[in-house]
């Protein structure tokens, strides 16, 4: 019983180490936010972002990657939108917070595949 039910775990996530799924979050370094709204907003973005991406992306990514994120710092308003624009006209599910004056704080972008999201965000740093 053991084996088949291994069997059906194999068929339902694929194990295939080249298509890891991750999830990004940006922070504008502007922002200037306490660590207590920090983690709230981040927690806040990341699940917004993980209830617009596709099931299966969900599946993969709870079982195989034991919801891998990265935190990545970006040091403008602008860059932070022109990352959350690539990233919602490329089909990759993502979300946003904004502050007062209605810039860009936070992202979250994923659950999906690292070559797509590593594509938008090459050029930042991790915190």
């Amino acid at each position: 019983m053991f084996y088949k039910l291994t069997k059906f775990v194999e068929n339902l996530f694929p194990k295939n180490p080249t298509s890891e799924y991750i999830q990004v979050i940006v922070y504008c370094t502007k922002a200037d936010l306490s660590s207590g709204d920090l983690s709230k907003k981040i927690c806040d973005v990341s699940k917004k972002s993980s209830n617009k991406a596709p099931e299966k992306n969900l599946d993969i990514w709870n079982f195989n990657n034991n919801r891998d994120k990265q935190l990545l710092k970006c040091d403008d308003f602008s860059e932070m939108e022109e990352i959350f624009e690539e990233a919602e006209y490329g089909g990759v599910p993502a979300s946003s917070i904004c502050n007062v004056d209605n810039n860009i704080v936070l992202i979250a972008i994923g659950p999906d595949k690292t070559e797509r999201i590593s594509e938008l965000t090459t050029n930042l740093e991790r915190i």
